[in-house]
């Protein structure tokens, strides 16, 4: 409901919460206005998937991504500044359901690009991490994210710059430690 991420302090929280308290009424419209969206989106997305999707592997790497980025408990995990950025990633869901429909050799071939980077995302969920780095391996995902539009919906653009030089040093500059190969 707040409008921020990341919070650094106890002092930041209770200025944040006094915010908020102040704000409440007029929030409360443009949450319900985006929640609505955000589940209309998710269905909508449901619907293509299961339009679109002719293998049970291609119906389940998508129906895993979506489930992903909208979990049963949403409301809860996926910050409301999140909330548009979402839905614009479930319209890249959809553009990829209808485009693996028609070519699924080329989808498999932008996946094998997109996968090197997923398997990196994963080693490192697993790792023990500080709160700085579990900070950033949420920035990650959601470069993961742009980059997944930036390969199966391109004409729905990315919200910033993204590319393999991008993630190879955002990689470098916050998880030197880890011994990461993206081949």
């Amino acid at each position: 409901m707040f409008e921020f991420e990341w919070l650094e302090s106890e002092d930041e929280f209770l200025e944040k919460l006094k915010l908020a308290k102040h704000r409440l009424p007029k929030l409360f419209s443009r949450y319900t206005k985006q929640l609505r969206l955000l589940l209309q989106a998710e269905h909508k997305t449901r619907d293509t998937i299961r339009q679109y999707s002719k293998s049970a592997n291609d119906l389940s790497c998508l129906q895993d991504h979506l489930q992903t980025l909208v979990p049963n408990n949403f409301v809860a995990k996926l910050p409301y500044l999140r909330w548009a950025y979402v839905q614009r990633y479930l319209k890249g869901i959809r553009v990829r359901a209808e485009r693996l429909d028609h070519n699924s050799v080329k989808d498999e071939e932008k996946n094998l690009q997109l996968r090197p980077w997923l398997e990196v995302y994963q080693e490192l969920k697993l790792m023990e991490l500080n709160w700085n780095q579990r900070k950033n391996l949420y920035e990650f995902f959601w470069l993961l994210e742009e980059y997944r539009v930036s390969l199966f919906a391109p004409e729905l653009k990315t919200s910033m710059p993204i590319s393999v030089k991008r993630f190879t040093r955002f990689l470098e500059e916050h998880f030197p430690e880890a011994s990461l190969v993206v081949a």
